[in-house]
């Protein structure tokens, strides 16, 4: 899915159900102009072998693309690993948006404030993560 952050789009963000925290890398934290604000101990990969973290980046505001209304803040552990992802979504966050994932993974179910419900279908991966926000002619 794509998420919206500090007036950037975040392309490719993947929603791990069995992931305790949102992980993002170092190199993607940077082009979202983001900034560590505490400390944070290193976490386990899958092999067991420790990752260094570069800390955590604490209450940031997120949007969905689709459906901007939809705003959670959470906190974001930044680690050293490869940018393969926009950013690793946790069981929280999913909890937090609320919703249902259909079993077949085609597509996410969200409650909006008005009481109706959008849709979110597969999104295509793109070839970058990080995307300025542009505002679309209705909002400028």
């Amino acid at each position: 899915m794509t998420l919206m952050m500090n007036n950037k789009y975040l392309n490719n963000c993947m929603l791990d159900t069995g992931a305790g925290a949102n992980m993002m890398s170092l190199k993607v934290m940077q082009q979202m102009g983001l900034k560590v604000t505490r400390p944070y101990r290193n976490v386990c990969g899958f092999e067991s072998k420790a990752i260094p973290t570069h800390g955590v980046v604490e209450n940031v505001e997120v949007h969905l693309k689709e459906f901007p209304e939809k705003t959670v803040h959470i906190d974001i552990i930044v680690v050293d690993v490869p940018d393969v992802w926009g950013m690793l979504l946790s069981r929280k966050f999913g909890a937090m948006i609320g919703g249902s994932l259909e079993m077949d993974l085609t597509f996410l179910r969200l409650p909006l404030k008005d009481g109706t419900t959008g849709r979110l279908l597969n999104v295509p991966i793109t070839g970058n993560h990080v995307q300025d926000v542009v505002p679309s002619v209705n909002e400028a």
